[in-house]
């Protein structure tokens, strides 16, 4: 118990905060519950999200950190990715960008998935040494990052070049976007120097971390208002 509490204290309570976010998330997944594509997506990224950080509070709560917790964890993660990666992906897409088709969002899903597979294959390797599937990690989430900004930067492209003016208070795929664009642009600087930071400062480490987890959260929670503005919005 007291090595969760520390992990909790380093990410300043954040990751307190986002798991609340993620229970809200889930219950009002399932309060506002409709066939959409739409809930559809996001009711698996909610459900990604718990299973990922039930398994870290847990190996935190049990104040295990061996290689088989950690193989538990990665796999966990690169899981929570491919899941992110596909729901936003497919999400923007049905708002209607420019410039891809469908095949092509299959293509980057897919690439991304092989990707992955090769990843958790390696890392369960004996030879495999921890800081490396560190590194590797951190490497895979930027991967995954770039490909979010570029795919949210292509739906602002299409947003902005529709002839007609569209009131953006009133779209709820522009708050979401919004929110990951920022989500993004913290995560791939982050997770890019990640591995060389934490050994030399763990404080500033430990604050851009919370920021990431925030932003996190607050993606989390737009996504939910989706679910209420349909619900008292049908029409819109």
């Amino acid at each position: 118990m007291n090595s969760l509490l520390q992990y909790w204290k380093h990410g300043y309570y954040t990751e307190v905060f986002l798991i609340l976010c993620i229970i809200i998330a889930i219950i009002s997944c399932i309060k506002y519950f409709n066939k959409s594509k739409t809930h559809i997506y996001f009711s698996l990224y909610y459900g990604a999200c718990f299973h990922l950080y039930f398994i870290i509070n847990i190996i935190y709560y049990l104040d295990q950190k061996g290689k088989p917790h950690l193989l538990l964890t990665e796999t966990s993660n690169t899981l929570f990715q491919l899941i992110e990666l596909f729901v936003f992906a497919k999400y923007l897409f049905l708002q209607g960008i420019i410039y891809l088709k469908e095949k092509h969002i299959n293509r980057i899903i897919y690439a991304f998935t092989v990707f992955s597979s090769m990843f958790l294959l390696w890392i369960f390797m004996p030879t495999t040494e921890k800081n490396d599937i560190n590194r590797f990690s951190y490497f895979l989430t930027v991967l995954e990052q770039i490909i979010l900004l570029a795919l949210t930067l292509i739906y602002f492209l299409t947003l902005f070049k529709r002839p007609t003016l569209v009131n953006l208070t009133k779209t709820p795929s522009f708050w979401i976007s919004t929110v990951l664009l920022f989500y993004c642009l913290i995560s791939i600087p982050f997770f890019t120097v990640a591995n060389d930071i934490l050994p030399i400062n763990v404080i500033f480490f430990s604050g851009v971390f919370a920021c990431h987890t925030i932003f996190l959260a607050l993606l989390v929670l737009t996504t939910t208002l989706v679910f209420i503005w349909k619900k008292l919005h049908p029409i819109s």
